[in-house]
C-alpha cells in the first residue's frame, strides 16, 4: 500500500468513503496534451466573459412588473460565484478527505439545481417536479445529463471535444458501477433496486443513483429526520459513495457553464 499523502492524512475520516484503493486514481487532467492547455484556458475564459456579461447586466433581471429586481440579480450573482468557488475547492484538493470533497460536491449540486430553477417557489408555480432536491437527483440521471454534457462540449475547441465527451461517459459509467457495488445484495434486481418493505416496489437505476446520493447527503441530519422515501432508499445501500462523484459533478458544472445563455434562461435540457 502506498504511504499516506501527508502525516495529517493518517487521521482523515473514512465516512462515506469506499474501501481504500491502494493504487489510487489517475490524475486525468494530466492526460490532456500540454499543447492543448492554452486552447482550453482560452475557451474557459471566453465562457467566463459571457457568464459575467450576464451577471452584470441589470436588464436581465426584471420582476413581473418589468422593473429591475435587485434581489433576484444579487441571488443569481452570488450563486454563480459560489458555484465557481466550489469548483475551485473540489478540483484544487484531489487528496482531501472524501468527506470534505463530498461535502463540497453536495453543495455544488445544490447550487446547480438552484440555477436551473428548482426550489420552493418553482414547486408552488409548476408542481412537485420542481421541488428542492429534484434537480439534484436529475443532474445525476445519466439518461438526461450525459446527452446534455455531450451537446455542451460541442462548444469546446474541436481538438478537445472528444476528450471531454469520453471523460463524461466514463465517469457516469464508473458512478453507476460503484453505486451498484454498494447495494445490499438482497435488494438488487435485474434492472433496478428494490426499495421499501414491498418486494414489488422497484426503482430503476437511472432514478436510483441520484435519489440514493441525495438521501445519503440528507442523512447528515439523521435518518430519523429524513423523508420516509429517502430513508427507505438509503437503507438499501452501504452508504459508501463513489470516488467518481467528486470528479463527475465538476464536469457537469463545466458543461452547464459552457453555454451561459442557456443556463441563465434555464433551457439546458434542450
Amino acid at each position: 500500500m502506498k504511504p499516506p499523502a501527508s502525516l495529517s492524512a493518517v487521521y482523515d475520516p473514512r465516512v462515506l468513503s469506499a474501501p481504500v484503493d491502494p493504487d489510487g486514481r489517475d490524475a486525468w487532467f494530466n492526460s490532456i496534451p500540454k499543447e492543448k492547455l492554452a486552447t482550453l484556458f482560452q475557451w474557459w475564459i471566453s465562457r467566463l466573459n459571457l457568464l459575467f456579461g450576464i451577471i452584470t447586466d441589470p436588464t436581465r433581471f426584471p420582476n413581473k412588473h418589468g422593473d429591475y429586481d435587485s434581489s433576484d440579480h444579487l441571488a443569481f450573482r452570488l450563486t454563480v460565484e459560489r458555484v465557481l468557488a466550489d469548483l475551485r475547492i473540489i478540483n484544487a484538493s484531489p487528496q482531501a478527505p472524501a468527506l470534505s470533497r463530498l461535502g463540497a460536491t453536495f453543495d455544488l449540486l445544490d447550487k446547480l439545481e438552484t440555477l436551473l430553477g428548482y426550489g420552493p417557489q418553482s414547486r408552488q408555480q409548476f408542481g412537485k417536479e420542481w421541488s428542492p432536491g429534484r434537480g439534484f437527483a436529475k443532474l445525476l440521471d445519466r439518461r438526461v445529463t450525459l446527452p446534455m454534457m455531450q451537446r455542451r462540449f460541442e462548444n469546446m475547441p474541436s481538438t478537445l471535444q472528444s476528450v471531454f465527451r469520453d471523460r463524461a461517459k466514463l465517469l457516469f459509467d464508473e458512478l453507476y458501477d460503484e453505486v451498484a457495488d454498494g447495494v445490499l445484495r438482497g435488494r438488487l434486481d435485474e434492472d433496478g433496486v428494490r426499495c421499501g418493505s414491498t418486494p414489488t416496489r422497484k426503482m430503476p437505476w437511472d432514478t436510483y443513483v441520484g435519489t440514493l446520493i441525495r438521501a445519503v447527503r440528507n442523512s447528515s441530519h439523521g435518518l430519523l429526520q429524513t423523508h420516509k422515501t429517502e430513508a427507505e432508499v438509503a437503507a438499501t445501500h452501504t452508504g459508501a459513495l463513489p470516488d467518481a462523484l467528486p470528479e463527475l459533478v465538476p464536469l457537469i458544472a463545466l458543461a452547464l457553464l459552457a453555454d451561459p445563455e442557456r443556463l441563465w434562461s434555464m433551457e439546458v435540457s434542450e
